[in-house]
């Protein structure tokens, strides 16, 4: 009973003081009327103050204050928690020891501080750096930090004193976070790089500045990413307009001569090559378009498109988690042919060759050959939080494919494949998610359709949306559910979608021994054979989260997010990273064996 009690006192205490730090982060964030110098600091506050925001909007929500109510050994979290919003508001207020020592020679007191200092004064330029700034009115709330506007205006005039205190509320947030789950700091992660991903180019040339002051890595590699996205789509524009001001920097165009011991392609369900490229070895990928005309009548525009695409491979995406290759350039056999040079994962050499995903569900005949579930699990995650990323770089894959899902042996094996670490290639027709960017259509088999959204399919299919990358990447979710390829799941003699386990399920059969339904003409297969049948299955072998994500992938409810085509597109973006977050990223991320 006394414990209970205890608990039920901190809460409080610990939900007042969040408050009391909330409005002096809100006082803060509403001061006007400073210099452009100065915007980077408070870009780093205002990351800051996400992150708190965030922080108190997840672990202080009604949901797990009762949680903790019901469990009084949550009572030292909230004592530490206690401990540390203290130390924030402290943060907050601590100048006004300071503050009153530096200004204590001065008869009229801080408020009259810029009028005592004299032109020859070294900190004249600090004071008048950002001239009048206007602040806040108080906080209304009677327990807010006393005097904060006095504290706020003797800091906000000196850089190094502003530096100071977003550096220490970094510190103390990292604290907050370190007493959530590792699934919950991985999901702030991303809900913080969210939030700052649609800027604009000179916001995101800020956000690269504060980031890198505050060391978020990973957001300064998505603001520098999606800065020189945005800036070789200009260039492209520029050279389709045919501005005489466009020039081509061919800074990763090879020629056949840089590459030696060239080997022919290697069959897979595509053209791929290896080679060795100064000293190291390179895998090729040739790709090519269904229709070439716009590279036919736009060379400069499409040289400029190419060499992009490889300079945004060729850049450090590992802080923001990406399961791609590095590319180090790329070759040109005519318009309608381009081999893209990636490096291997680090330690393979060019004897390793990569096996992709289609070529192991084809391998799959028997229980022994479907993988564990944890390696599913990972597999599955790796490939959603990396889609979820390009999208909030901006970017659109356009062509996930089992056939463009690669891994490379485990370490010590020349056979297995590391599933828990798959590599994304094809990213050929990939381009910008903007309305004036021109769109190509990759070449495809009749199976390559299959994971096409209705819409994207045929002869005229309607332009590209990113929740067509997540329907595709739906249909090879389920496919890593049921461990087959969806093909597998038809039957010649069968007029309408039958849940049936997988074949391995009954070592007398296999994947090759289904007779496959007419895929080539029936452009809602995946719809009657998946969605409207075995997809419910999913719950028995993946379990609810997991099954819930892929129907939300395949059910097209996320491309009425994109159909206001007056509505701002950064604001679209942004609604659907969220919804994208909420139904797919965090319940996969929740899947555990």
């Amino acid at each position: 009973m006394e414990v209970s009690g205890l608990v039920f006192g901190v809460i409080p205490a610990v939900l007042q003081l969040y408050k009391v730090a909330e409005a002096a982060y809100d006082f803060y964030h509403d001061v006007k009327g400073f210099r452009s110098s100065y915007q980077e600091l408070f870009l780093c506050l205002e990351i800051e103050r996400f992150r708190f925001k965030r922080w108190g909007n997840h672990t202080l929500s009604e949901s797990h204050l009762e949680e903790a109510k019901a469990h009084p050994s949550e009572m030292k979290l909230f004592e530490l928690l206690d401990t540390i919003l203290k130390r924030i508001c402290d943060t907050f207020s601590d100048s006004a020891q300071m503050m009153s020592a530096y200004s204590e020679n001065t008869p009229s007191g801080t408020e009259n501080r810029e009028n005592s200092i004299t032109h020859t004064d070294n900190a004249t330029e600090d004071w008048r750096a950002l001239g009048s700034p206007h602040l806040s009115p108080k906080p209304s709330n009677r327990h807010a930090i006393p005097g904060l506007a006095k504290v706020a205006k003797f800091v906000l005039r000196d850089r190094d004193k502003l530096e100071k205190l977003i550096k220490k509320l970094s510190y103390w947030n990292d604290s907050l976070d370190k007493l959530t789950s590792r699934l919950d700091q991985e999901s702030a992660r991303r809900q913080l790089r969210t939030h700052f991903s649609t800027s604009d180019s000179d916001q995101l040339r800020r956000l690269e500045i504060a980031a890198a002051l505050l060391q978020h890595h990973d957001i300064a590699s998505m603001a520098s990413t999606r800065r020189l996205i945005e800036e070789g789509n200009k260039e492209e524009l520029s050279a389709e307009e045919g501005s005489k001001d466009s020039h081509v920097d061919l800074q990763y165009h090879l020629d056949l001569g840089d590459l030696s011991e060239m080997s022919d392609g290697y069959r897979t369900e595509t053209n791929r090559a290896t080679a060795i490229y100064r000293d190291g070895p390179v895998i090729i990928d040739w790709r090519s378009c269904r229709d070439d005309t716009w590279r036919k009548e736009n060379p400069e525009a499409f040289r400029l498109r190419t060499e992009n695409l490889a300079k945004v491979l060729n850049s450090d995406l590992r802080p923001l988690g990406l399961c791609v290759l590095q590319c180090v350039g790329y070759l040109n056999r005519g318009t309608n042919l381009t081999g893209y040079a990636f490096r291997p994962p680090p330690g393979y050499g060019a004897s390793l060759k990569p096996t992709s995903l289609l070529d192991i569900f084809k391998r799959c005949r028997k229980a022994e050959d479907v993988a564990e579930l944890g390696e599913r699990f990972e597999l599955a995650k790796a490939l959603v939080s990396t889609v979820f990323e390009i999208h909030n770089l901006g970017w659109m894959h356009k062509n996930l494919l089992p056939s463009n899902i690669l891994f490379w042996p485990k370490p010590g094996s020349n056979q297995e494949p590391n599933l828990r670490k798959p590599y994304i290639v094809g990213f050929d027709v990939s381009r910008l998610n903007r309305p004036d960017e021109v769109s190509e259509k990759p070449s495809s088999g009749p199976d390559d359709e299959l994971y096409r959204h209705p819409e994207y399919k045929g002869d005229d299919p309607r332009r590209f949306l990113p929740s067509y990358d997540m329907y595709s990447l739906g249909v090879m979710l389920f496919e890593i559910g049921m461990w087959r390829t969806v093909v597998a799941h038809g039957s010649s003699s069968q007029s309408r979608a039958i849940a049936r386990p997988p074949p391995w399920s009954n070592p007398s059969s296999s994947p090759l021994s289904i007779a496959h339904t007419s895929h080539t003409v029936d452009p809602r297969y995946v719809e009657n054979v998946v969605l409207n049948g075995s997809v419910m299955d999913l719950k028995r072998y993946m379990g609810i989260r997991y099954r819930d994500a892929v129907i939300a992938c395949l059910n097209k409810d996320l491309d009425a997010l994109w159909d206001d085509e007056a509505c701002d597109r950064g604001e679209q973006l942004r609604v659907y990273l969220g919804e994208v977050h909420s139904m797919i990223v965090e319940p996969i991320a929740q899947c555990n064996a």
